[in-house]
């Protein structure tokens, strides 16, 4: 099941957000540094992720850039702090609860949408794919290719 990474060691901004996710039906991970949200990253796959603009230990240029390396498709919110580049998507401070209800909204649209677009097309494959493998295992063609000299 798809997730959201929040990752921050404030524990107001873990309480406030986190709720609001839930109650919004987001199925919500937590990890309390930087370093931990991507060693998650890197086993999980996350629609998208929230982080504290106030670093503790990896500095939040530093996990940005990582996190976008090793999914460079995935939203990245930073909550509070500096104004980001633009592999980032900033929120100031007090966090607008609403602001970023729609926003996180908005990605889940969109990665739906892309989401089950992947999927018809993987389905299409699969399904010629099942075409071509049940044409070409029919018993005149398998005849053919076992004993051609038979058929003719």
């Amino acid at each position: 099941m798809e997730e959201i990474l929040l990752c921050t060691h404030d524990p107001i901004l873990v309480k406030s957000l986190y709720g609001v996710l839930r109650d919004k039906g987001h199925n919500v991970e937590i990890a309390d540094h930087l370093a931990l949200a991507v060693q998650m990253i890197l086993k999980s796959h996350y629609y998208a992720v929230i982080i504290d603009g106030k670093p503790l230990g990896l500095s939040v240029e530093d996990a940005v850039q990582i996190m976008k390396t090793v999914s460079p498709e995935m939203p990245i919110i930073v909550v509070g702090g500096p104004e980001r580049e633009a592999d980032a998507l900033s929120i100031r401070m007090p966090v607008d609860i609403e602001e970023l209800r729609e926003l996180i909204n908005s990605i889940h649209q969109s990665h739906n949408k892309f989401t089950t677009e992947d999927t018809e097309k993987k389905n299409f494959r699969l399904f010629k794919g099942s075409v071509n493998s049940a044409v070409a295992s029919s018993p005149k063609e398998y005849a053919l290719k076992e004993e051609p000299e038979r058929m003719l």
